[in-house]
């Protein structure tokens, strides 16, 4: 091997790592279609393997972390976030209607409303936050990568991760939101958050919404709070740094007299 070649399989090393836990993740999918059997192992073993390879972070200081406007900015963040999902499905449905029919069918996990929830809100984004924002991005920022390409990577490929095309834009963009708020804040739990917060909005929440669609003032209120919530969130997490432990211990003041 030429030193040449040696440079450049150092240099894409983590770009090829960074799939890994995707492809590993994606293939439980396809072994398995017990939802718990399949978030299970994939939680597992993510989060081991998180663990190794973060264990050289620095460690965050959990009060300042989890200040309640941090949490809150998140919240108001997957108002925001659902009603961009909600807008992209619009969108693509009016340009493509035939899409429905599709969709709806990807959507249908054929499952009881117990392990709906416990997929979706809790179990689901916890493995793929672990896969995604945990594994997969902590190798794209050792890849030399600008964060910019390194917050668009990990969401395209999120999106991927989903399949059918509706759902994979709007991934897309979800996820771009949560790899900011993993970056920024520096902790895969807020984005587990966000992400669990989101999805309970689009399942239970959006639907009750539209069964208002009748009544425009209150569309409107809705898309207007939403709209208001995602720009107050996204300017408070884009404003912050992960905030560390201090771990130097204070020196004391010495005070000489003359």
């Amino acid at each position: 091997m030429t030193e040449k070649t040696k440079h450049n399989t150092i240099k894409y090393l983590p770009l090829l790592l960074s799939l890994l836990p995707i492809v590993l993740y994606d293939s439980l999918f396809k072994a398995f279609s017990n939802y718990y059997l399949i978030t299970g192992i994939g939680i597992t073993f993510l989060l081991i393997w998180y663990i190794i390879i973060s264990r050289n972070e620095p460690a965050l200081d959990i009060k300042k972390t989890f200040a309640p406007k941090t949490v809150g900015s998140v919240l108001l963040t997957s108002l925001g976030v659902n009603f961009i999902s909600g807008l992209i499905i619009l969108i693509i449905l009016f340009i493509i209607p035939d899409m429905m029919e599709e969709y709806a069918e990807h959507m249908d996990y054929g499952v009881d409303e117990i392990t709906l929830f416990l997929y979706s809100v809790i179990l689901g984004p916890i493995g793929e936050e672990l896969c995604f924002r945990g594994v997969s991005m902590s190798y794209l920022k050792k890849s030399n990568l600008p964060m910019a390409a390194v917050l668009i990577i990990q969401a395209l490929l999120f999106g991927v991760f989903h399949g059918e095309l509706i759902q994979s834009c709007y991934a897309m963009v979800a996820g771009l939101a949560f790899g900011l708020v993993a970056y920024k804040t520096g902790s895969l739990l807020l984005a587990i958050l966000l992400h669990s917060t989101n999805n309970l909005l689009g399942i239970y929440i959006s639907p009750f919404i539209e069964s208002f669609e009748t009544n425009s003032f209150i569309i409107f209120i809705v898309n207007a709070v939403s709209i208001m919530a995602l720009i107050i969130g996204i300017m408070y997490i884009w404003q912050l740094k992960p905030a560390l432990k201090n771990n130097l211990e204070e020196t004391p003041e010495i005070i000489i007299n003359d």
